[in-house]
């Protein structure tokens, strides 16, 4: 199973997900949200910025 994941990725509801190959890490995109507070409505949400897996820098801990 290990060797078939390895690298491996996929589609989700939120995106892509990637096993790192390196370590076994699951990596996928972030999302940055700012909450608006507005009497009139009933609020909600709004994206600042998606961070992407290339945007994080995210270091190899676990040797293989």
């Amino acid at each position: 199973m290990i060797a078939a994941m390895e690298g491996m990725s996929f589609d989700t509801p939120k995106g892509t997900m990637v096993f790192r190959k390196e370590d076994h890490q699951a990596l996928q995109s972030m999302y940055h949200f700012k909450i608006r507070v507005d009497p009139a409505s009933s609020g909600g949400s709004e994206l600042v910025r998606e961070l992407k897996i290339e945007d994080m820098k995210i270091p190899v801990r676990n040797k293989k």
